[in-house]
């Protein structure tokens, strides 16, 4: 049978968990505005970045996706899988955690298989078993933390992300939830609105339009586990009516906003 749980701490909100067992949902290429790292638990998928080549993934696997990067990730046809996701904004745990190697929030793309890096798996499920149990917000930021230093830190791809385009995407998270248009953005960055489009999908893979929608649902997860009412949480982030909201977030998150706010774990 299959089964979807999502964890959050009111007193430590940088951070989500999501388990999915015997799982066979399907996600549309979406991005988050928060660091992702993954875990498949069992079965098999097909990971594509960019929408480029697929990557195979089998239990074991686990990947970690920068934030804004376009991807996704669903089981191979007819077949059931199993992973748990977490999605930690780094910044905000960093800003809480003291001083820090802020190269902790510099990790690239990148996938890790068992034989490449032997017991990265095992202090992955340690943590991400920390975060799903009843434990202290201090004892679960270590485990954040800690789990950062584990994860591999090669140069992040970041460096080759023009600095315009990094402080769009903080321009971007700071008008939330109205957003701005292509052509506000366009004369902030100082660039045409081709350009802009050009840029940013050669290094995200997506659009700001997109970024803004993705924005939005991340900011309505963290209402709904406020356990506010779906309609006045989709007016709160920038969605013209309450269809438009739950078919945006089933489209990227595959449960309904009043299934998520039965699922989630606080």
């Amino acid at each position: 049978m299959e089964s979807v749980r999502f964890w959050r701490d009111p007193a430590l909100p940088c951070y989500e968990l999501r388990q999915a067992i015997n799982s066979r949902a399907c996600y549309r290429a979406h991005s988050h505005p928060v660091l992702s790292i993954g875990k498949v638990d069992a079965g098999q998928s097909r990971l594509r970045v960019k929408g480029q080549r697929e990557i195979a993934l089998g239990a074991g696997d686990v990947v970690v996706i920068p934030a804004y990067l376009l991807h996704s990730c669903n089981p191979r046809p007819d077949q059931f899988w199993g992973y748990r996701m977490l999605y930690l904004d780094v910044p905000a745990l960093l800003a809480v955690a003291g001083p820090v190697s802020l190269e902790q929030a510099e990790l690239p793309f990148s996938v890790c298989q068992p034989h490449d890096r032997p017991g990265l798996a095992t202090r992955v499920d340690e943590a991400f078993d920390q975060l799903s149990t009843v434990t202290t917000a201090a004892q679960k930021q270590a485990t954040l933390l800690a789990l950062l230093a584990q994860l591999p830190h090669a140069p992040s791809e970041r460096a080759t992300i023009p600095l315009w385009l990094q402080t769009l995407n903080l321009t971007l998270q700071s008008a939330m939830p109205q957003g701005l248009s292509l052509a506000q953005l366009a004369a902030l960055s100082g660039k045409s609105r081709s350009s802009l489009l050009a840029a940013y999908g050669q290094h995200y893979g997506s659009t700001p339009h997109q970024a803004i929608i993705d924005l939005r649902l991340n900011q309505a997860k963290q209402l709904l586990a406020q356990q506010q009412a779906v309609v006045s949480v989709a007016l709160e982030t920038g969605f013209t009516d309450q269809s438009h909201f739950s078919n945006a977030f089933k489209g990227r998150v595959a449960v309904t906003p009043q299934q998520y706010t039965r699922l989630l774990h606080r």
